[in-house]
């Protein structure tokens, strides 16, 4: 059988909650000041920790069946359905069951018009993992084999090791305690770092994770030295952890929480560390707190117009050259992405300083509204293109409808008039049948007379002969009678 692709999450059945304030309509223009003004994030949050609580509460207290309200940007209450176990659909012999909920969050650049125009303005969105089972024998679809512990456990102090050997971790630990920190230390939160057994995602090869998790141990022996706190805390969020990561990680000092309480734990003494994370940990990190230090994806003016789940943001961008000074992360694309180090400064960068650091983001900010106009303009150009090739298709579909039609009536025409024509070749052909039966009658009468004729001549003759026949007897009998009497 060949392999079917089975997705690990859903949303599902959205509406309005009865008290909700009308939702309003979609603005792209309204989604554009979102990514692009200059504003202070307080002023217009687009994530609030009293926002994710409340939202994370509901998730753990929900019930199937029961609502989870969640509050658009645009004020609007929409309620998610919890369907936890239920049955979805039973296809190809396996049955789609939803599982557990949680929550998900979509960065402002991905927000879009949707057919469910409720959820338009929602960046935190509930969402159910996907459970899969055989439907007639009711048993779990198999999941990928997890490693033994032990075998994980000695792969990864193999990864520590080879972490602890390279060039990049001695690069990371020379920048970190060049560093002047602005506040003390007191937990590195980390995101997305991945299951070191069964990593997910477009990235499956273990020695990433192990890399990232390594580093997290050096992070917090050079900080700890720096700011004499040997008991800073590592934090792990990602919900690609199984029992046997939980297990390893936690003998080496790492305690996975699960999502979204990292998020809730990040405040001004934390030092957050993500690689190309599932959700847009900088755009919250950002708008939640204003942490110590981050290891994270640099801020690339160049990328904006690439839509991710962890996209660039001019907003981000311009608050962090105004509180954290860049630092450069070494290269190493074979277990991280483009990264950067930044660490928060002891006062807010000057005006001047600051100016200089947005003359880039400014430039970025120019040509990402010149090519969202241009692709705005080309859209409606598109539109009127393919409502012009719509139009076309439906006039040529009338026409051979029309052609179909005038063909199916001429042919109609044509066969009452070659039914009007047999209908006359056949009475020709009777009248000439019929003057053909007379014209027979008429011969066959004409034979009959002649024959008649010819019948009564004979008769006409043979009595002549016979008379003849007769007299000559009586004269040969007169004749014998008159010797006789001699």
């Amino acid at each position: 059988m060949s392999e079917l692709f089975l997705p690990d999450c859903f949303i599902g059945v959205t509406s309005l909650a009865p008290d909700s304030p009308a939702p309003g309509p979609w603005r792209e223009d309204e989604k554009m000041t979102w990514i692009k003004d200059n504003r202070p994030p307080s002023q217009y949050p687009l994530f609030t920790k009293r926002a994710i609580s409340r939202a994370l509460q509901q998730v753990l207290a929900k019930t199937t069946d029961e609502d989870i309200t969640i509050e658009a940007l645009d004020s609007s209450l929409v309620n998610f359905k919890v369907m936890t176990g239920k049955v979805l659909e039973s296809a190809d012999g396996i049955d789609w069951i939803a599982g557990r909920p949680f929550l998900d969050f979509v960065p402002v650049q991905l927000l879009r018009s949707s057919a469910t125009s409720n959820i338009n303005y929602c960046n935190i969105v509930v969402m159910h993992r996907l459970v899969y089972r055989h439907t007639h024998s009711q048993r779990p679809l198999g999941a990928p084999p997890i490693p033994p512990l032990g075998d994980a456990f000695y792969a990864f102090t193999d990864r520590i090791t080879a972490w602890r050997t390279s060039p990049i971790c001695r690069q990371l630990t020379e920048t970190l305690n060049s560093i002047e920190l602005a506040r003390p230390i007191g937990k590195i939160v980390a995101f997305g770092c991945n299951s070191l057994t069964l990593p997910v995602g477009c990235n499956t090869d273990r020695n990433r994770p192990g890399f990232q998790h390594a580093l997290l141990l050096t992070v917090k022996e050079v900080l700890g030295e720096k700011t004499g706190n040997a008991s800073i805390e590592i934090l792990a969020q990602d919900p690609a952890y199984n029992d046997t990561d939980k297990m390893i990680l936690a003998a080496f000092g790492i305690t996975v929480i699960d999502s979204p309480v990292g998020f809730l734990k990040v405040d001004e003494e934390s030092f957050v560390f993500s690689c190309s994370p599932h959700v847009p940990v900088r755009q919250m990190i950002m708008y939640l707190s204003r942490p110590a230090g981050m290891i994270w994806n640099a801020m690339i003016p160049g990328l904006a117009h690439y839509l991710t789940t962890d996209p660039y943001d001019f907003i981000v961008h311009r608050r962090m050259n105004r509180y954290y000074d860049t630092y450069d992360f070494p290269e190493d694309f074979d277990h991280f992405a483009p990264m950067a180090i930044y660490a928060l400064r002891g006062e807010p960068a000057s005006d001047e300083l600051y100016l200089e650091r947005d003359v880039v983001v400014q430039k970025a900010v120019e040509d990402f509204t010149k090519e969202v106009s241009q692709t705005l303009i080309q859209d409606v150009v598109l539109k009127e293109l393919v409502q012009k090739v719509r139009d076309m298709d439906l006039a040529k579909e009338e026409a051979k409808a029309k052609a179909e039609e005038d063909e199916e009536e001429v042919k109609s025409q044509g066969n009452e008039v070659k039914a009007e024509g047999e209908g006359e070749g056949l009475t020709e052909d009777k009248n000439k049948e019929s003057e053909v039966e007379v014209l027979e009658a008429q011969e066959s009468k004409a034979e009959d007379d002649d024959k008649d004729k010819e019948g009564g001549d004979d008769e006409e003759v043979k009595s002549e002969e016979e008379e003849e026949e007769e007299e000559v007897k009586e004269h040969e009998e007169k004749k014998t009678e008159g010797q006789a009497s001699t």
